[in-house]
Order: structure tokens, then C-alpha cells, then sequence
């Protein structure tokens, strides 16, 4: 399963709005007022468990450890529910990190990779790496790759395991997000970068306090020196952050 066109995409972000109010509907058809208020709480019950699992939960290790034990089916299942990991947000995240024939890639928590191997199918001749801390992330993203020259890494996104300046492009897409220390992440993101190479950060856009604004991982970005620094709309769900390393 690979990026979805971005219709399809927010068809099934619609989907995830229309499906519970027809629950709703029906509810209150056969059980009037008792059915009805039952489903809105059996309803909250469940949104607001996924919330606090995705979103409100404090990020620590424990979380984020349980987040590389999804089995990639699943994972590539609940990526395919956001606008933001389609086709035209990787069209958006080339234009925007202006990605050219013979540069090298990072993609960091690339988890089956869909914008890695996205970005290979739409731009010739680049070299990416996928980093990613689950062997068996990394081990689908070969599958799906067919016989394309992508690089897979086991490593954590806190220690890059490379040299000082080693790419021209260093993505993190939904992942800091998760990260126990973004700002940790964060620095080891600029740090691989070379001279005159591009950052991009994709986040969802923040529904709660423990979530992170677009503008925090900018400010983060202007702290450590890096330039050009924009903030962009990837989709009705998710912000991107671009930025330069001098």
C-alpha cells in the first residue's frame, strides 16, 4: 500500500466524520433520546481514548517505543487515514525542500516508506536513505521499494548514527510528534545536514497542549542557525516546516 491521491485521502478523513454522525442518526431513529445520548457517550468514550493515546498522552520512551511495535499492515492502514501522507503532500514536500537528481536523502522514522520510497517515484537519480527503529518497518519498505536503490538504516532519531553534513535533504515526516526530545531530534536533524542542504518537518497540526504549534519547531530551527525559514499549510490536517542550513 502506497501514498493515496489526495481525494482519495480526504474521502476517507470524511469518511471518519460522516460514519459516527450516521451511527448517531440511526441511534436515535430506533431508541430516540436514550439511544441518542448513549451513542454520544459511547462515542466520546472512544474518541477520547484515541486522542489521548495519539495526542494527550505525555510523550515519553514508553510511548515511543510502543509506537515501532505497530505491525507495518496497520501502520500503513492508520498513515493512509491522514491528508498530509498522500501523493500531493510529497509532490509539496519536493517542491518545497527543492529536491534535485543526485541529492541525498534522509528520512527519518520512515516506518514503511512512504514518503522515502514516494519521493524515489517522483523525482530520478537521488539516493535516499530510510531510518527507522523497527527492523520490521524497514524490512516492508524493502518489499515495497521493488528493486529501487533505497537505503535501509536501524537507528534511533535522538543518535543519528552518521557523519557531520552527510545530506543535502534530512525530512521528518509525522515524527517529531512522537519523539520523547524533539529538540534533541531536532539538532541531529541540522547537524547531518550540509552546508546550503534543507530541513523539513511535517507535524499535525496540534489538538491538544502537549502537541507542539508549527511555530515552535520554527523558532527551534532560527535558534540552531538555520535560514529561510517557512511555514506551510501540507494539507487541512498537518503543517510543514522548511527551512536551510547556511
Amino acid at each position: 500500500m502506497g501514498p493515496l491521491p489526495r481525494k482519495l485521502a480526504y474521502a476517507l478523513n470524511l469518511l471518519l466524520v460522516v460514519v459516527p454522525i450516521y451511527g448517531l442518526i440511526l441511534a436515535y431513529a430506533h431508541f430516540g433520546w436514550p439511544g441518542l445520548i448513549a451513542g454520544v457517550i459511547v462515542q466520546a468514550i472512544f474518541w477520547g481514548l484515541v486522542m489521548y493515546l495519539s495526542f494527550l498522552l505525555p510523550i515519553g520512551r514508553q510511548r515511543y517505543k510502543k509506537v515501532t511495535t505497530l505491525r507495518p499492515k496497520i501502520y500503513e492502514v492508520l498513515a493512509n487515514l491522514f491528508a498530509g501522507h498522500d501523493l500531493e503532500g510529497i509532490r509539496t514536500i519536493i517542491d518545497e525542500c527543492r529536491i534535485k537528481p543526485g541529492e541525498r536523502i534522509l528520512d527519518i522514522a520512515s516506518g514503511t516508506g512512504y514518503a522515502a520510497i514516494g519521493i524515489m517515484s517522483l523525482v530520478p537519480d537521488i539516493n535516499v536513505v530510510a531510518l527507522d527503529l523497527s527492523r520490521n518497518m524497514l524490512l516492508k519498505a524493502r518489499e515495497k521499494a521493488e528493486g529501487k536503490s533505497i537505503y535501509l538504516n536501524l537507528g534511533d532519531a535522538e543518535q543519528l548514527p552518521y557523519k557531520d553534513g552527510s545530506f543535502e535533504v534530512v525530512l521528518s515526516i509525522f515524527h517529531l510528534n512522537l519523539t520523547p526530545n524533539r529538540q534533541k531530534a531536532i539538532v541531529e536533524m541540522v547537524r547531518v545536514a550540509r552546508s546550503g542542504g534543507r530541513v523539513a518537518i511535517q507535524v499535525p497540526r496540534p489538538f491538544s497542549p502537549y502537541m507542539r504549534r508549527a511555530d515552535w519547531y520554527a523558532e527551534k530551527l532560527a535558534e540552531l542557525g538555520l535560514i529561510r525559514i517557512k511555514i506551510s499549510s501540507n494539507s487541512f490536517l498537518c503543517s510543514l516546516i522548511t527551512a536551510q542550513k547556511p
